[in-house]
């Protein structure tokens, strides 16, 4: 005999001892929550400490050099004649902001115990990054247009 919800063999020994015991009655999808899924050794995360240490060197070698990178960038963009020097100061300054959180959010991922915990920890940086990308994109969309403006002010004179 088929069990219908389930689409598995079902003996009639085992119909009546789960009739017996309505706590294990419930609709498909509404099943009661388990315990733990760290019981699932594919979901638990041993990270030796050699490898921890490894990544935290990595993040902040990786972190100076962008610093580096950064000052530098906004060494030759101080160069470059205004307007577009504000548009560039802004560019880089999303950038940084970008990056620190990139190595922030790293961060927090090297610390996570579980599987779960990656999993929350990179769908809440991806919700507050999409947010963020959204705002970003509107200050330097008005950066550029008024970069524009005063370019075509100063072509007119």
């Amino acid at each position: 005999m088929l069990d219908p919800l389930l689409s598995a063999p079902c003996t009639m020994s085992e119909i009546k001892r789960l009739w017996q015991e309505p706590s294990t009655w419930y609709v498909r999808g509404n099943e009661p929550e388990r315990e733990s899924d760290m019981s699932d050794p594919k979901l638990a995360m041993e990270v030796p400490p050699q490898v921890r240490d490894f990544a935290v060197k990595s993040v902040d070698q990786a972190e100076r050099a962008i610093s580096s990178f950064l000052e530098s960038a906004n060494k030759s963009v101080a160069m470059v004649p205004s307007p577009m020097n504000d548009v560039g100061q802004q560019a880089l300054a999303i950038t940084e902001k970008n990056l620190k959180a990139s190595f922030e959010h790293a961060r927090k991922l090297m610390n996570a115990k579980d599987i779960n915990e990656v999993m929350q920890l990179q769908t809440e940086f991806l919700r507050n990054q999409f947010g963020v990308a959204t705002e970003q994109s509107k200050q330097m969309s008005g950066g550029i247009a008024s970069a524009g403006e005063t370019l075509g002010k100063k072509s007119l004179t």
